[in-house]
């Protein structure tokens, strides 16, 4: 029916040209868009104004997704040639916004709740604002003299190490990071002494005690292994030997013989060691200082329990920390 007929949980945009006035979709100069998830896929319904030209390919581009267990999101993109505007600074828009919940229920920009609304909140579109990092920049230095790549962790190979955050049951664990005109190093120390069981499965099954590593090149962004630029390393010790698995973005090729070392060490009863180190070449870099990394590191003791660089407890981990190379 007309506006999703007695359907609930549906979004509205009412977007007027400059000057506009009255309700989006009645008013000469305004669209009134709409879009709900039905059975059948998504519907998106759009009213607009006699100033208004027909709707083409690409004008209106409206997308819903119901795929995360946490709640729904919608995106809609209106292109600035449909509204007969040229993109650019101090351009003021009528808009309304008003997702219904349930018919009686909804969540609004300025009070519309499905009757006509003849006024609209003002919009002014304005420069981008500046780039902040996530976080602060850290800097990892040049060695001479690459450490033992076997797992095993000298303590006087490596730059200082930091402690992880601890998501869980209290454990000691740290990481060192540092580089050559060859490698990126990591290295981690835990005090896990526990011990696991074979186990298979995606990302080590139900295995605990794995560390992952998720690295991008300079200016990637996104969850590891999922963005265009980005790796996730993972690196388990099974019964029969240490395990590797990776996820990377198709930005980033297959590892060669030599791309990727990882090596866990768990022969020191008062814990385990882990050592990374990956290739400047496989990134597609050359070995420079000054050279900025997102980056993020976990220790997975149990399920439940993590040691973190910056709060990646296995679930997807949309912000890095940045590294910076340094002499």
């Amino acid at each position: 029916g007309a506006w999703f007929g007695n359907a609930s949980d549906y979004l509205i945009l009412m977007l007027g040209k400059p000057g506009a006035t009255g309700n989006a979709g009645e008013g000469a100069n305004t669209v009134k868009i709409g879009i709900s998830k039905h059975v059948s896929g998504v519907e998106a319904q759009v009213s607009k104004g006699a100033g208004m030209p027909d709707v083409t390919d690409g004008d209106i581009v409206a997308g819903f997704d119901d795929s995360n267990p946490d709640g729904r999101t919608a995106v809609i993109a209106v292109k600035w040639s449909y509204l007969g505007i040229t993109p650019s600074e101090g351009v003021t828009f009528p808009i309304s916004l008003a997702y219904c919940q349930d018919g009686a229920t909804w969540q609004t920009l300025n009070g519309y709740r499905g009757a006509y609304t003849p006024s609209f909140m003002t919009f002014t579109t304005a420069p981008m604002p500046p780039k902040t990092p996530l976080y602060n920049t850290e800097t990892f230095v040049k060695t001479n003299s690459a450490p033992l790549l076997n797992g095993k962790i000298v303590d006087n190979q490596w730059n200082k190490f930091t402690s992880f955050s601890t998501v869980g049951e209290n454990q000691s664990s740290s990481y060192a990071m540092m580089w050559d005109d060859t490698y990126i190093y990591f290295g981690i120390k835990t005090n896990d002494k526990t011990h696991i069981t074979e186990t298979t499965g995606t990302w080590f099954g139900n295995a605990s005690d794995y560390l992952i590593i998720m690295l991008g090149k300079p200016g990637a962004s996104g969850n590891a292994g999922a963005a265009a630029d980005s790796i996730k390393l993972g690196i388990c010790k099974y019964e029969n030997g240490p395990s590797v698995q990776i996820t990377k973005g198709e930005g980033v090729g297959a590892a060669s013989d030599g791309d990727i070392i990882a090596a866990f060490d768990d022969t020191n009863p008062n814990g385990r060691t882990m050592v990374v180190a990956i290739k400047w070449s496989y990134l597609g870099l050359s070995p420079a200082a000054g050279t900025k990394f997102p980056i993020s590191i976990a220790y997975c003791q149990d399920k439940t329990t993590w040691q973190t660089l910056n709060g990646y407890t296995g679930a997807y981990m949309y912000m890095f920390k940045e590294f910076v190379t340094n002499y």
